[in-house]
């Protein structure tokens, strides 16, 4: 074989082995899941943790890299309706929104609504949030949760992620 035969189907090789490894789905990773406790830390569900994000008293949930809820902090009592203040990047939206929903103690669903972005969404920066929610009544002194979802449209479960905010009524 010449020198030319050789170039082309070593070139063929490579052009194969480019397009397999384009073509090729994905790694699958678990869904995200941050939940932030009332000392403030914040654990995630791949075994990695943060820390406080919030002053001495007041305590922000969040995945600080993407969300972090203002209000309401973690451990505070809520009541209906409640408003949801803070900031998440860009990505974390669709259309602008993206979902809330308000457990029991128990994880039944008693209420859900939409955060809305207060400025442009299409970004990869912070971008403000605020929703209103209205829930059922709850015996008071019991516990929650306040679960904010990334709007995932395309369905895919490796995409999932949420911020649960524990809360008591």
């Amino acid at each position: 074989m010449n020198k030319w035969t050789i170039a082309v189907i070593v070139l063929v090789i490579a052009l194969i082995g480019a397009i397999f490894l384009v073509m090729m789905p994905p790694k699958a990773t678990a869904p995200t899941t941050a939940t932030t406790t009332p000392d403030g830390s914040s654990t995630n569900n791949n075994g990695t943790s943060g820390g406080t994000t919030g002053g001495s008293n007041i305590t922000k949930a969040g995945i600080t890299d993407l969300i972090t809820v203002d209000v309401p902090t973690v451990g505070s009592k809520i009541v209906s309706p409640i408003m949801i203040l803070g900031s998440a990047r860009g990505t974390w939206y669709f259309e602008g929104s993206f979902p809330i929903e308000i457990r029991n103690e128990t994880g039944a669903l008693i209420g859900e609504g939409h955060a809305e972005a207060q400025g442009e969404w299409m970004t990869d920066n912070f971008v403000q949030f605020t929703s209103t929610i209205m829930f059922q009544t709850q015996p008071e002194g019991r516990s929650g949760s306040v679960v904010l979802k990334k709007d995932n449209p395309s369905g895919n479960p490796e995409r999932d992620q949420s911020v649960i905010v524990p809360i008591t009524f």
